[in-house]
């Protein structure tokens, strides 16, 4: 019961935040989609290779 007012008092006061806007349009961040690539790969990996290896043994 603790989130209900902690709700209602967002929607209080996110009226209060303006909302900013970037003067001009910018391009691709390259450098923040290889590092996403990057964490997304080195997270996804041991769960996809993980199930092959009983405790450091390969099993295929």
């Amino acid at each position: 019961m603790v989130n209900v007012p902690i709700g209602v008092l967002a929607l209080v006061f996110s009226g209060y935040i303006k909302e900013s806007k970037a003067q001009e349009k910018s391009g691709l961040d390259l450098v923040g989609v290889a590092l996403s690539s990057i964490g997304i790969f080195t997270l996804l990996l041991p769960l996809l290779i993980g199930p092959t290896f009983v405790e450091g043994k390969h099993l295929c």
